[in-house]
């Protein structure tokens, strides 16, 4: 009984110690019942914008289907902006649910810590009679009754507080672990609020690039279609000679691939960068076959409506950050839509490296030390892109390296390897 008497006092100072580092929030104006119907709310809203955001994509895909017209390319982009747009309403009414959802957890957190109050009352009161029991040994008990029938009840009696005694320090630990599980919650809620913060405040500014995108096509193109076309001849030549550059080097960087050194093939040693659907595999894949002159595709394509968030695969360093987009060959913007746009490359500690491509906007800087699963960037159609995707490469660290195009600027190559190889689309 000593032992478990100390356990209890343990477990007190712990609970005592837990409120005191994590206070509990005061009591609210709104109940539990209305914040529970103001989520739900806020879950159905967010269940029409998504159906809004996927009709949009399902225009976008239908576009790619269409002639290469200037009047399908700025429709194009006008569906892009209806997206960018639910997307930042879709923001805004999550950051109002995680609120609300913190709130609700508040209420939580304060049960919790009125049944510990009560737990604690109660072990203290059963401590009480146990200390006074101890005093007493089992002789003493048997020989001040009168008869055997006092003193075996008494004995039970005993027996009663000792078992009420666990029950008591078996709940009040099941209390701590609830204690311990809701202001973990809570700690995740509000890592969320931030991530959604960033990404409205991203989506804005994704909002007015897309503007500005459609501003300069038509510009560029004086609103004329045999202008536009004349574009697309010379893009295509561009995308030509570039995609020739990177097949030429990683081919034979392929051959410089050491296994031994990178870790086992197996899901789970990278964690998927975006949620959204392969819409190309990696290698000799029937669009390659058909589409690119080297007939190889260096990473997989995973299709998501523009804005949506990119996580880094694994821990490591960014190692490279470009808009190539923006690459200038004698003051003219010769790499526009004919390589991997705004992308970024991290190496990782187990020696492997990831390529992002094709985003619309680089939350990251060259040198920044990033965790898995950390925000680094969002969806887009920049660089060649028929539509909003995330091309996802991954190469052996030790042979990735960049080597000047001759129209693009800084290329980010490597000895590429399988990404399914390493995770679970």
């Amino acid at each position: 009984m000593i032992r478990n008497w100390k356990i209890a006092q343990f477990l007190s100072f712990v609970v005592v110690a837990t409120m005191a580092l994590y206070p509990v929030a005061p009591s609210y104006a709104v109940s539990e019942d209305d914040l529970e119907e103001e989520i739900q709310e806020k879950s159905l809203e967010l269940k029409n914008l998504d159906a809004q955001i996927q009709q949009t994509q399902t225009r976008i895909d239908g576009l790619q289907g269409q002639a290469r017209t200037l009047n399908n390319a700025i429709s194009n982009i006008n569906n892009q902006i209806d997206q960018v747009n639910y997307g930042i309403r879709s923001s805004e009414v999550n950051i109002e649910k995680l609120a609300l959802e913190l709130e609700s957890l508040g209420y939580k957190l304060e049960d919790v810590d009125a049944e510990i109050e009560i737990k604690q009352a109660a072990l203290s009161e059963i401590l009480r009679k146990v200390q006074q029991s101890d005093s007493e040994g089992f002789l003493e008990v048997l020989l001040k009754h009168e008869t055997l029938a006092d003193s075996v009840f008494e004995i039970q009696s005993l027996s009663d507080l000792q078992d009420n005694l666990n029950v008591s320090v078996a709940q009040l630990a099941s209390l701590q672990v609830a204690l311990a599980e809701n202001i973990d919650q809570t700690g995740v809620k509000k890592g969320d609020l931030e991530d959604e913060n960033v990404t409205l405040k991203s989506r804005k500014v994704i909002l007015a690039d897309q503007q500005d995108e459609k501003d300069s096509l038509l510009k560029e193109t004086k609103n004329q279609e045999v202008v536009y076309q004349q574009k697309l001849d010379e893009l295509e030549k561009i995308k030509a000679e570039v995609a020739e550059e990177i097949n030429r080097i990683e081919e034979e960087l392929r051959g410089q691939v050491n296994q031994s050194a990178l870790p086992s093939a197996r899901k789970g040693v990278l964690e998927v960068p975006v949620q959204g659907v392969l819409t190309q595999g990696y290698g000799r894949t029937s669009y390659a076959l058909y589409a690119y002159k080297s007939k190889w595709h260096n990473g997989i394509d995973i299709g998501a409506p523009n804005g949506t968030p990119i996580v880094a695969a694994e821990d490591g360093v960014v190692a490279f950050v470009a808009n190539q987009d923006t690459v200038l060959t004698n003051g003219i913007a010769y790499c526009r839509g004919g390589a991997y746009g705004k992308v970024l490359v991290v190496k990782h500690d187990n020696n492997l490296a990831t390529l992002y491509a094709h985003t619309s906007l680089i939350l990251v800087s060259q040198g920044d030390r990033v965790k898995r699963g950390e925000l680094i960037a969002y969806v887009g159609q920049s660089g060649w892109a028929t539509g909003p995707h995330t091309h996802f490469s991954v190469f052996d660290a030790s042979t990735f390296t960049l080597k000047q195009s001759r129209v693009c600027g800084p290329m980010p190559v490597g000895g590429d390897l399988n990404p399914l190889n390493y995770m679970d689309v």
